[in-house]
């Protein structure tokens, strides 16, 4: 089952005071990246807009692949392209609430489902089926690759003190 998501339509309802919207973008993908270890769903989520240099196009980052609008286009188009070129298009459910956007896809096949709907299914992430990540499911590489996403350099300081074995 793929999950794709209009990314600025499930940012649109959340009520937030940041202006960074570099921000506000990680932090929807560090709640899908645990959405996908909980769900085992594979998750792409499309943005308008420009691209963001912490998610270049394409980037798998933890199970949650990013991509932008093209040029000239916006989300809604590329999402559209997506599912007409998948080729099992049943498997996919598109979140969005934008009602010409699930018209289309709902017509090619795909299943919807709002955003509202979907946030209830991520903040109910913690209760489901007592999968929820442990400090002993951590493996070396797996902290070796989050230091890289948020650009620490595995020698710095932060080893010192609390962290030094």
């Amino acid at each position: 089952m793929i999950l794709i998501i209009d990314g600025n339509n499930l940012l649109g309802g959340y009520r937030t005071n940041r202006t960074n919207w570099s921000a506000v973008r990680k932090d929807l993908v560090l709640k899908l990246v645990k959405y996908v270890g909980v769900t085992g769903r594979k998750v792409k989520i499309v943005f308008d807009g420009v691209e963001d240099t912490l998610y270049p196009e394409g980037i798998i980052f933890k199970g949650v692949q990013i991509f932008y609008a093209r040029v000239g286009k916006d989300a809604d188009e590329r999402i559209k392209s997506m599912v007409r070129n998948a080729s099992y298009i049943r498997d996919i459910t598109v979140v969005s609430s934008d009602r010409e956007l699930t018209s289309c896809v709902s017509g090619l096949g795909a299943k919807v489902m709002t955003r509202e709907t979907f946030r209830c299914e991520l903040s109910t992430l913690r209760y489901r089926e007592g999968k929820n990540l442990k400090e002993s499911d951590l493996k070396a590489e797996d902290i070796s690759e989050w230091l890289t996403f948020f650009g620490i350099n595995e020698n710095d300081d932060f080893k010192k003190g609390p962290f030094k074995k």
